[in-house]
């Protein structure tokens, strides 16, 4: 019994461990997207306009697979139930029936409808965690070194789930 409870406490840590992780790596591409972009939010709600789209715009998880319990009619399509189906959160976040322009990086867009976390029924649990620390972090970042600039184009993309940098070389001038 002891064993069944060090196990689950361990198998408990570890997935803390994980969630902690990937909040970090997660926070590192908003500051990645924010350094490159040409806008200076000033205001507290433009960092929170700004992680959101950040979020839109190049966010940590660019596709999910999803298999239906049952048939579906999807537009003009059915997918048979048991299909495994990859949903490309990336290009809905870019779909020009949604988002005017979306190509273009615009934190004064609003709404914002973006999937980045997922939705309905599958929406990340993390969800509210991931923007309170991202928007926190950014915020502190932002006004601590208000002249953030990336010391590197090339991205050399972490060993992750999400799709984060392994490094961020920026300068803090």
């Amino acid at each position: 019994m002891v064993s069944l409870i060090a196990q689950d406490l361990e198998r408990v840590w570890e997935e803390a461990r994980s969630l902690a992780e990937s909040q970090l790596e997660e926070v590192g591409q908003l500051v990645r997207q924010f350094v490159l972009q040409p806008v200076t939010p000033v205001a507290t709600c433009q960092f929170e306009n700004a992680v959101e789209e950040c979020l839109r715009f190049d966010g940590p998880i660019p596709l999910t697979q999803r298999i239906p319990h049952e048939d579906v009619v999807f537009g003009e399509k059915t997918i048979p139930k048991d299909t495994s189906v990859l949903v490309l959160l990336a290009a809905a976040n870019r779909d020009p029936d949604h988002f005017p322009d979306p190509d273009r990086f615009d934190i004064t867009r609003d709404p914002n409808p973006h999937i980045a976390f997922g939705g309905g029924a599958h929406l990340c649990l993390g969800t509210h965690l991931a923007r309170m620390e991202s928007r926190i972090a950014i915020g502190h970042l932002v006004e601590r070194f208000p002249k953030l600039q990336l010391e590197s184009e090339t991205v050399e993309w972490g060993a992750s789930l999400f799709r984060v940098p392994g490094a961020l070389p920026i300068a803090l001038a």
